[in-house]
């Protein structure tokens, strides 16, 4: 059984893609040994973090679709595009997989398509799953759902976009790590004492410069909280205009926190050892993606959620909106301008400090995230994985 793994650019695409291999080595456990590839772009997140799990990578290239009002940009993109299609129709050709996941971003395109044009010209035969994370789905989730065998999405609402006869429900997929890190141990290795509070704050893997512009306002005096520890994850964005990690060091210094003498306060650029965190954690800030999102609801903890606006289909306010509906936790919305988006900070200041000091509310939310995970996407995976390679789509329906 060979198997391609395509799918990144950033953690919401990647850990998915992860959480399904996992399954599939379930289903296939005790028939036939694996062979698992994964394919990403060279200088993305995947290439850093696909080798800690121990799967093979290679790359395409490979860049996100820039609309067609900038033609020397389009053409840079369909250029890239081209070479990428060729490099993975080489790669299909020499690994001959029987199966195909992935999870979407633009890093999935050549790989894909390159599919697509094998299957249609009978050279090989290759069944293909694309699963959708969010409420709202993505240009390459929406132009593959076309031609993908199999399409499984995270939110009832997401099966209007795709065609019914091969879309199902399922959820989303999580790794098998979250949430069974011990809670004490957790807390041990973090050195935290018995009446501390973790605050565990993080904007995805690149960052979110509003998030972390607005912690840098705050993060002064909630670090002289003695009650409180917190750990601070910026992201590893950098370019020209804007460094995630050094900007938001310097503007707290600036701002006079002293780090030498800060005992409760670990800022990163990024967490590898998520799982960890999460299990010390007693609130969260966080993104509203769908994989920060159900990892989140998965293990049961309070969190502040801020989408990032002015996404394409504004998936991530639209996922922020059933959280709370659901009352699963509370939802800060970005405040856009005409020259600038950025975070309310006493919006945010307040509902930290309410979360923090208010046990029954906490509670509260945790109990309503049971209205989201209604049902197991672990269990629900593993039989639609074994219906879809046995052809038993009666089973699916």
């Amino acid at each position: 059984m060979r198997v391609i793994l395509t799918g990144g650019g950033t953690g919401g695409h990647i850990y998915p893609t992860l959480a399904l291999a996992e399954i599939i080595e379930e289903v296939i456990e005790g028939k036939e040994s694996i062979d698992f590839l994964y394919v990403g772009t060279r200088g993305k997140l995947e290439e850093d973090i696909v080798p800690k799990y121990g799967y093979k990578i290679e790359f395409v290239k490979s860049k996100g679709f820039p609309g067609l009002r900038k033609p020397v940009e389009l053409f840079h993109f369909l250029l890239t595009l081209m070479i990428g299609i060729i490099q993975a129709i080489n790669i299909l050709i020499k690994f001959r997989p029987n199966l195909i996941i992935a999870t979407g971003g633009y890093v999935s395109a050549p790989i894909l398509i390159a599919s697509i044009l094998l299957k249609r010209f009978r050279i090989l035969k290759i069944k293909t799953f694309v699963h959708e994370q969010n409420v709202v789905p993505g240009k390459m989730n929406k132009f593959i759902g076309r031609f993908a065998d199999l399409i499984g999405v995270t939110f009832k609402e997401t099966r209007t976009y795709f065609p019914p006869e091969k879309t199902i429900q399922v959820g989303y997929p999580v790794r098998k790590s979250i949430g069974r890190y011990p809670h004490s141990k957790a807390r041990s290795e973090l050195g935290l004492s018995k009446n501390q509070k973790l605050l565990l704050v993080f904007g995805g893997s690149s960052g979110a410069k509003t998030i972390n512009e607005a912690m840098v306002e705050i993060l002064p005096e909630l670090a002289k909280r003695e009650d409180l520890f917190i750990v601070f994850a910026t992201g590893k964005y950098r370019s020209k205009s804007y460094r995630a990690y050094d900007d938001t060091i310097n503007a707290l210094k600036n701002k006079g926190l002293d780090f030498g003498n800060t005992s409760n306060l670990i800022i990163k650029d990024y967490i590898y050892d998520m799982d960890k965190y999460l299990a010390a954690a007693d609130l969260v800030i966080c993104r509203a993606g769908a994989g920060t999102i159900y990892e989140i609801l998965s293990i049961g903890l309070p969190a502040i959620f801020i989408p990032k606006a002015l996404l394409p289909g504004e998936h991530q306010v639209l996922n922020a909106r059933i959280i709370e509906i659901q009352g699963a936790g509370k939802v800060i919305y970005e405040r856009v301008t005409k020259n600038r988006i950025y975070v309310p900070i006493e919006e945010l200041k307040n509902a930290i400090y309410e979360l923090l000091e208010d046990q029954q509310l906490r509670e509260k939310i945790v109990s309503n995230t049971k209205k989201i995970l209604n049902f197991n996407t672990r269990n629900r995976l593993f039989k639609t994985f074994k219906a879809f390679l046995e052809n038993d789509f009666d089973q699916l329906k």
